[in-house]
């Protein structure tokens, strides 16, 4: 099999039942490369990491909408938090859902780790509390927690046989010992597995440990190839 999508822009041979002789013809000349076919250990895990992708992708309108019902209560919450679904701003949130009202109680749930303080957090918790918006932020809530489950049993289902997998490259001495993670490189959709510990041993190499690179987007870039390359 081989890829046609590089001949799109070819002029003539539009028709499949001419194209296909032609792409043959090149392809068994050796001017053409087969297009990438993983084995079947591989193919179901990629079918696994691709499940992944969309489930974060329905996971953020409600992101968004949690975002626009405290905007249009006057509650600026994103103004002293860099994500609310960090820790402190989860907390908030359910606390906000489940009727507290008292600013000072929900600016205490703030994280030691947030650099916004208590005081900061509870001037920007002050609005006006709107049935509706409140109805809305609460469904949410519910709906970033439902897909948020999902996620991870799908990442249960991930991690499994990624343990499983015995390393393809092949080397006379185990892996060298990861080095420590850079300050800031996380991702709000980080997977909860350790994919930067399962890459490196399949593969040797710890892409994670290149300036730019989270988890996530390792883990992206795993999910599109099937076999690793062997570490240089």
């Amino acid at each position: 099999m081989v890829n046609a999508r590089p001949v799109k822009t070819v002029p003539g041979r539009k028709r499949d039942w001419n194209d296909a002789p032609w792409l043959q013809k090149l392809h068994a000349l050796g001017l053409w490369p087969g297009s990438f076919r993983p084995d079947a250990e591989m193919g179901a895990r990629r079918t696994r990491l691709r499940h992944r992708a969309p489930l974060i992708a329905h996971r953020a309108p409600h992101i968004l909408h949690m975002q626009q019902a405290l905007t249009r209560m006057n509650i600026q919450l994103r103004e002293v938090l860099t994500e609310i679904t960090g820790v402190t701003g989860q907390a908030i949130l359910r606390a906000i859902v489940a009727g507290e009202r008292d600013l000072v109680k929900r600016a205490q749930w703030r994280n030691p780790a947030c650099k916004s303080s208590t005081d900061q957090i509870a001037k920007a918790l002050t609005g006006t509390w709107r049935e509706e918006q409140l109805f809305i932020l609460k469904q949410a809530v519910e709906w970033y927690d439902d897909d948020t489950a999902k996620i991870r049993a799908g990442e249960a289902q991930i991690e499994r046989p990624c343990a499983a997998l015995q390393p393809r490259v092949a080397r006379d001495a185990p892996p060298p010992t990861l080095p420590p993670v850079q300050p800031g490189a996380t991702s709000k959709n980080q997977p909860a597995y350790k994919v930067r510990a399962h890459r490196m041993r399949f593969t040797g190499v710890d892409l994670v440990a290149v300036t730019g690179i989270s988890a996530s987007l390792a883990h992206r870039a795993w999910r599109r190839r099937g076999t690793p390359e062997p570490a240089a």
